[in-house]
């Protein structure tokens, strides 16, 4: 589920915002049915709110090209406009399903934004995130809204992007709140590497336990966090290598 494939937001011809709940009132309808608690992820960026890049102008991009290449994965033209969707979405579902229930939701902002999924810098990924905590927030004080589900901490890309995320939420003030009181809860992911060996795959869950080990320590210099929840919300032992019978 994504705003780029939902058709929440679009726009019309002047470029105001034009907001359609069918897809999303029929997905978490489902949820509800089933006694599901959502996990939101907000993302991700909606055709007519995509910025112009020079290298990103297709928006959707298939098999066998890169999937993550399209414009559906740049940032926003317009970051008021996306905080602006944020708050519209969240106002919706709490009238939609109630403020006790979507107060236990947890809504994470974006998917991987350490590689290809985010076209842009860390620091407008930090933006991005100001952007989606205030206007969530504006719509549900108390809303958890957390991040940056980074790939595997055992790479030190990663580790430094959730590092210097971490850094960015303990410090600063963000419409009139401070960021480490508005950020809800960590999330990274964990991956295996798995080989085959005489026809069989062997789980690499020792690399998927390292990044346990790597996310758990950087979140854990940071004193002021400990209360809150970390999330795997991504963990594959065998890292989606042999997802599938060779």
């Amino acid at each position: 589920m994504k705003w780029s494939s939902t058709n929440v937001y679009t726009e019309d011809a002047s470029g105001k915002p034009v907001y359609n709940f069918k897809i999303l009132d029929g997905i978490f309808d489902e949820f509800k049915a089933a006694g599901v608690r959502p996990m939101v992820e907000l993302g991700f960026m909606p055709k007519d709110l995509a910025a112009e890049l020079p290298d990103r102008k297709e928006y959707q991009v298939h098999y066998l090209k890169s999937t993550i290449s399209g414009a559906s994965n740049n940032p926003p033209k317009d970051y008021k406009k996306w905080g602006e969707l944020a708050r519209i979405v969240t106002v919706h579902l709490v009238e939609r399903y109630g403020k006790q229930s979507v107060l236990q939701w947890y809504f994470e902002v974006w998917n991987e934004p350490d590689v290809d999924y985010w076209h842009s810098s860390p620091e407008d990924y930090w933006k991005l995130y100001d952007y989606v905590v205030a206007g969530v927030r504006a719509a549900l004080p108390g809303a958890k809204v957390g991040g940056p589900a980074t790939t595997s901490p055992r790479n030190d890309k990663a580790r430094r992007f959730l590092n210097d995320f971490l850094q960015h939420v303990k410090f600063g003030q963000e419409c009139g709140d401070r960021r480490d009181r508005s950020h809800g809860f960590h999330l990274f992911h964990v991956k295996g590497q798995s080989t085959i060996t005489n026809g069989q795959v062997q789980m690499g869950i020792d690399r998927e336990l390292k990044d346990a080990d790597k996310g758990f320590e950087a979140i854990a210099s940071y004193p002021r966090f400990h209360n809150l929840p970390i999330i795997l919300s991504e963990a594959d032992p065998e890292g989606c290598e042999h997802a599938q019978a060779k």
